[in-house]
C-alpha cells in the first residue's frame, strides 16, 4: 500500500509548494517544511516495498542509525531526490527495520539550502517506551528463538527452527491491538504485521536477507526469506492455526495451542496464488520464482518439528504423501526421510535427555529415542474434549483447557467477545523432568512359553494394531502370562491376539482392565479375577470363546460375567485340617462351591524352613513327614489354571 497521499499528486503539489500557501501538507517557514503521513506496519498499514533507482549511497544507513538513537532531526544530503522521494526511502527504512518500534508514522522534512532536515516523531518523547523490565523480558524472549537455531544448522533449517517455535509459542491478537515486534516478543502474540516484523527481527539477527510482502486487499503481511540467490515466501500468521477453525464437530477458539502448520513456508509466487495458499493482489520488491519446497514433505505436517543430533523429528496423526502417521524424521544433509514406526493417534512428541515424549490420545507416554516401541506410560489427562491443545518442551507438557461455555459446537458465536478470549482458557504445566525412564517403563521377559510382566509404574499401557506391545514377537508361541503384583492396569490390547495363551496369572492388586486387553485370546478358558478388581471394560476378553470367570461372590468379577455373558464360577473355599500320628502329618482337606471333575489338590510344606515341593492328595488326604514342618499351606487348582491357584486355604501352623 503506498503512503495515504497518491504519489503523483504529490508530485506536482510539491512542484507548486513554494507558491501554495494553503498546500495541504505544507505547513509553515515560507512553505518549506511538508508534512508526511507514513504507511508503517508496526501502525497496522499495509506498505508498498519503495526502492528508488539510483539512490544516494548510504542514505538509507544514515536515516537508520539516526532513528536508532533517537535524534530529534536528521540532516541528509539527498544527492538531487526531491522530499517526497526521501519520505519514501524513510518510510522503508522503518518498516525493514524492525527495532524501529517507537517510530511514528508521521515526520516533516524541511529544505534547507540543498540539504534536507529530518524531524522524526517518536511513540513516546518523554520517557523510553518500554520499561526496563519489558526490555528484559523482551531479550530474552528474542534469546530464546535464537537458542532454537544451532551452528550447524542450514539457511533453510534455522528459518525452519524460527518459524516452528514462533508459530508454537505465539499466538494471534483478536484484539487487533499488537502490530510491533516487541511487543509481540514481550505479550507472545500479535497480528500479522506483528508476526512479520518480529520474525524479520529474527532473521536480521541471523544475518539472513529478508523483505516483507504486503496486501491491501487481503488486510495481510508476510515475510520472504533469501536462500542463496532465490527468494521464499514465509507465512508464519497462517501456519499459527487461530480462531475459529472447525475440525469435525470441533470449533477452536483463539490459538490452537501446540498447532504449527508448515503449509506456507518457502513457497514460490505461483504456490502463494494457488487454490489451497490463497493469497492475492501482494506487492513485494523481489520474485519468488523457486519451487523448490512447494510440494515438500512438510507440508503434510502439523505439529512443530523438533532438532535433535543433526536431524529433525515429528509426529503425524493422520500422515500424508509422503510421511505415514506416527514419528518420523528427516535428515537435510542427505536428504533422507525415515518413517521411524507408524501409529494413527499420536498428536504430540519432544525430545528431551535422548527420551521422546509423545501424547497418545490423552495417555502421556515416553521412551529411548533409539527403541520407542518401548515406551512407558507417565499419566493421562482428564476431560480431553476440553483441550485448547497442548506441546512438550524441556521435559514439560504445558496444555490449555477451555471452560465449560467455551468450547464445542453448540457456542453461541454471537454471544462471544473475542477480546475476553484469554479469560477462558487455562493453561497448565506438568513437570515430568524427575521421572526415572527405567521405574516407568514396563519390564517383561519370555521363555520356553511364558511372558513375565512387571514395573511399568503400576500400568501396562495401551497398545494398539500400528503400535503393538513389544512381546507380540513371541505373540502364537505365548501359552502362559505371569504378571507382577506391581501392576494395577493392564492397557488396551496388551495381550491381543495371543492365539496360542491358555493360562494366565492376575495379581492381587490389579484394578483395571482395559478395551481389547485380552480379545483375540481363543483358548484362553478360564481365568481368575480378585476382588481387587473394580473395572473390566466391555470387550476385555474374547467375546467368541468359552470363558469361565473365577472370583468371589458379590464380586465385581460376578456382575461383569453377568452382564457380558460369560460363565461365572465361585471361587472355592477349602475346609482343611490335620493330625499327627507319630513321625508323620495327615492333611485333610474338602471343598465347596467348585463343580467339575478337574479339580486338584495340592499343599506345600516348609521343612527346616524351606519350601520343599507340591504332594498331590490323594482322596482329599495327605501323608507329610512331620520332623521339621512348621507350616503347610493347602491349594485348590483347576487344570485349566494350572499356573494359578483357585484358592488358598489358611495357613497351618504346626
Amino acid at each position: 500500500m503506498q503512503m495515504k497521499m497518491l504519489k503523483s499528486f504529490l508530485a506536482v503539489l510539491l512542484c507548486a509548494v513554494f507558491i501554495m500557501s494553503n498546500s495541504a501538507f505544507a505547513v509553515s517557514d515560507n512553505a518549506k517544511t511538508v508534512s508526511y503521513d507514513l504507511v508503517l506496519l508496526q501502525e497496522g498499514g499495509f506498505p508498498t516495498p519503495y526502492r528508488l533507482e539510483n539512490e544516494p549511497e548510504g542514505l538509507r544507513e544514515t536515516i537508520k542509525n539516526a532513528l536508532l538513537e533517537k535524534a530529534e532531526n536528521i540532516t541528509v544530503d539527498t544527492g538531487g531526490i526531491n522530499g517526497y522521494e526521501l519520505a519514501e526511502i524513510y518510510e522503508d527504512v522503518i518498516n525493514h527495520t524492525p527495532k524501529l518500534y517507537d517510530v511514528l508514522g508521521t515526520l516533516k522534512i524541511r529544505e534547507n539550502g540543498g540539504e534536507y532536515i529530518i524531524y522524526p516523531s517518536y511513540r513516546n518523547e518523554v520517557e523510553t517506551y518500554m520499561t526496563s523490565s519489558e526490555k528484559n523480558i523482551m531479550r530474552q524472549a528474542v534469546n530464546d528463538i535464537l537458542a532454537q537455531v544451532k551452528p550447524e544448522m542450514s539457511t533453510v533449517e534455522k528459518i525452519l527452527a524460527v518459524h516452528d517455535y514462533m508459530a508454537l509459542h505465539y499466538e494471534y491478537d483478536y484484539t487487533y491491538s499488537i502490530r510491533n515486534a516487541e511487543d509481540f516478543f514481550i505479550n507472545k502474540r500479535g497480528v500479522c504485521s506483528a508476526y512479520t516484523l518480529a520474525f524479520g527481527y529474527i532473521m536480521d539477527e541471523l544475518d539472513i536477507p529478508w523483505d516483507y510482502a504486503s496486501s491491501d486487499a487481503m488486510n495481510h503481511a508476510w515475510n520472504i526469506v533469501q536462500i542463496g540467490r532465490q527468494w521464499y515466501h514465509v507465512d508464519v500468521t497462517w501456519d499459527d492455526p487461530g480462531m475459529g477453525e472447525q475440525e469435525g464437530a470441533d470449533i477452536y477458539y483463539g490459538d490452537r495451542y501446540g498447532y504449527v502448520g508448515h503449509l506456507f513456508l518457502l513457497i514460490s509466487d505461483s504456490a502463494m496464488k494457488d487454490d489451497i495458499h490463497e493469497h492475492y493482489s501482494w506487492t513485494a520488491s523481489h520474485l519468488a520464482k523457486s519451487t523448490t519446497y512447494d510440494d515438500f514433505f512438510w507440508t503434510d505436517i502439523s505439529e512443530p518439528m523438533q532438532y535433535y543430533n543433526g536431524e529433525w523429528y515429528w509426529c503425524s496423526r493422520y500422515g500424508g504423501t509422503y510421511i505415514q502417521g506416527g514419528i518420523s524424521k528427516y535428515n537435510f544433509a542427505n536428504n533422507s526421510l525415515n518413517n521411524l514406526f507408524e501409529c494413527f493417534n499420536i498428536s504430540l512428541m519432544n525430545i528431551y535427555n535422548n527420551y521422546i515424549y509423545f501424547l497418545r490420545d490423552n495417555q502421556i507416554c515416553i521412551a529411548p529415542v533409539n527403541n520407542i516401541e518401548n515406551f512407558a506410560k507417565l499419566g493421562e489427562f482428564d476431560e480431553p474434549e476440553k483441550f485448547n491443545g497442548a506441546y512438550f518442551e524441556n521435559g514439560y507438557l504445558n496444555y490449555a483447557l477451555a471452560d465449560d461455555k467455551y468450547y464445542g459446537i453448540n457456542d453461541d458465536w454471537g454471544t462471544r467477545n473475542d477480546a475476553d478470549y484469554y479469560k477462558y482458557r487455562y493453561c497448565y504445566s506438568i513437570d515430568f523432568t524427575g521421572y526415572n525412564y527405567r521405574d516407568c517403563v514396563v519390564r517383561w521377559s519370555y521363555k520356553d512359553g511364558t511372558l513375565a510382566v512387571s514395573g511399568g509404574n503400576g500400568i501396562i499401557p495401551d497398545y494398539d494394531y500400528y503400535f503393538s506391545a513389544p512381546w507380540k514377537v513371541y505373540g502364537s508361541e505365548i501359552k502362559s502370562i505371569v504378571i507382577d503384583k506391581s501392576i494395577k492396569e493392564i492397557g488396551e490390547n496388551a495381550f491381543s491376539d495371543l492365539t496360542n495363551l491358555t493360562r494366565v496369572s492376575i495379581p492381587d492388586g490389579l484394578k483395571n482392565i482395559k478395551y481389547n486387553a485380552f480379545s483375540g485370546c481363543a483358548n484362553l478358558r478360564s481365568i481368575v479375577i480378585p476382588d481387587s478388581v473394580t473395572n473390566i471394560d466391555v470387550w476385555a476378553f474374547n467375546r467368541y470363546g468359552d470363558l469361565k470367570i473365577y472370583g468371589h461372590e458379590g464380586s465385581y468379577a460376578q456382575s461383569y460375567a453377568i452382564e457380558n455373558g460369560f460363565t461365572f464360577e465361585p471361587l472355592p473355599e477349602i475346609v482343611a485340617g490335620h493330625t499327627i500320628t507319630g513321625d508323620n502329618i495327615n492333611i485333610t482337606a474338602e471343598t465347596n462351591n467348585i463343580s467339575g471333575n478337574n479339580i486338584l489338590f495340592a499343599v506345600s510344606y516348609n521343612a527346616r524352613n524351606k519350601v520343599l515341593s507340591f504332594a498331590e492328595l490323594e482322596n482329599g488326604t495327605a501323608v507329610l513327614p512331620s520332623e521339621g514342618v512348621k507350616t503347610v499351606k493347602i491349594f485348590c487348582w483347576n487344570s485349566f489354571t494350572d499356573m494359578q491357584p483357585l484358592c488358598e486355604a489358611e495357613t497351618i501352623t504346626l
